[in-house]
């Protein structure tokens, strides 16, 4: 197969430290498959179940405790992706949203990298618009986000869901690609969709140019 110099691998959301064991190798298998000259992380690296506004569980780690068992997951991803764009996602601000809760400014923070300890080839950012494609966490639809934003879409947030979607007029065609993650839900951090129909789906992007492709690992 012949790739351009821009294939792009899209690693789906994480929550570590409650990541799965085998997503790592699989990430690393498709980007050397489809020789990916770029990674972009959609978000949600971290889980942060311990320092939320929603109730975390007494029974967990407490903070200090998850956030090292993250790093050292991360640290993972870290070597075998040593430059990477992340995509900020609403776990990835929890942090921020709890300072603001205790009345304190974000100034008090330190920065994000540090706090995960990320390496310098780490990028963050909130959105990002590259080839005519908006790389975003994303909240509801992605097919419905890249038909209100007329541009071409990747989005994670949804764990049970991982698809594209293909949209065309008289002017353009456009696509959707929703990622899919690659997370562990026998962890206790997911114990909140025990009982949904609709499981997890472990997959990842990736665009050859401007093709989408997903991959599941089964």
């Amino acid at each position: 197969m012949n790739y351009n110099n821009e294939n792009i691998l899209c690693i789906g959301d994480l929550h570590a430290p409650f990541d799965l064991d085998e997503y790592l190798s699989f990430c690393i298998d498709l980007k050397k498959k489809y020789k990916c000259t770029r990674i972009i992380q959609i978000g949600d690296e971290l889980d942060a179940n311990s320092w939320s506004v929603h109730n975390s569980n007494p029974d967990g780690y407490s903070p200090g405790e998850e956030l090292e068992r993250a790093i050292i997951r991360l640290k993972r991803y870290y070597k075998a992706f040593p430059v990477c764009t992340v995509i900020m996602g609403n776990h990835s601000y929890r942090v921020q949203k709890m300072a603001i809760k205790a009345g304190l400014s974000t100034r008090f923070l330190k920065d994000y990298r540090d706090i995960i300890e990320a390496p310098e080839g780490w990028n963050f950012v909130h959105d990002l618009i590259e080839n005519k494609i908006l790389f975003t966490h994303g909240t509801g639809n992605a097919f419905k986000r890249m038909k209100d934003e007329r541009i071409n879409l990747v989005q994670g947030h949804l764990h049970s869901e991982s698809y594209i979607q293909w949209s065309r007029s008289r002017n353009s065609t456009l696509w959707s690609m929703q990622v899919g993650c690659g997370i562990d839900d026998s962890k206790y951090a997911f114990t909140y969709g025990r009982d949904m129909a609709k499981r997890p789906i472990i997959s990842a992007g990736i665009i050859l140019g401007n093709t989408p492709i997903i991959e599941v690992l089964n």
